[in-house]
């Protein structure tokens, strides 16, 4: 039998002609506000308790799991990077090694045309400066 608000009422109102409105409002709070069907038991908290863990075990397994692959899957990404990082600085040195080399190979080639060039000069001094004492 489903219990309504007018049964509660009429129930209510029995009661204050039986033991006075304070005694009648006191008991009818002590009442639940539904059925006695819809009121849970120590049982039904229990086994809530025990659905819940079990919940939360069942999670943080499947957490865990899914958190060993997303480790997993960075441990992949970071290994990539780093051999790309590896490639790009053997690049780099290569590059860096080929135009020492090169501003090697150009000191190196206009110091001889310096030196080339002050020989020459050398000599042309030499000839004026043996001209000049001939001609003394």
């Amino acid at each position: 039998m489903t219990i309504t608000q007018d049964n509660r009422h009429d129930m209510h109102s029995v009661l204050i002609e039986k033991l006075g409105r304070e005694t009648a409002t006191t008991l009818m709070e002590l009442l639940p506000p539904v059925g006695w069907a819809d009121v849970a038991r120590r049982s039904d908290i229990d086994g809530a308790r025990l659905a819940t863990a079990q919940d939360l075990q069942i999670m943080t397994a499947s957490t865990s799991v899914q958190f060993g692959l997303v480790c997993a899957e960075f441990a992949a990404v970071r290994a990539e990077m780093s051999a790309e990082f590896a490639a790009v600085r053997a690049e780099m040195h290569d590059g860096f090694a080929e135009i020492r080399i090169e501003m090697y190979k150009s000191f190196h080639r206009n110091t001889f045309q310096l030196i080339s060039a002050m020989a020459a000069i050398n000599a042309i001094i030499v000839g004026v400066a043996g001209v000049l004492i001939k001609t003394l």
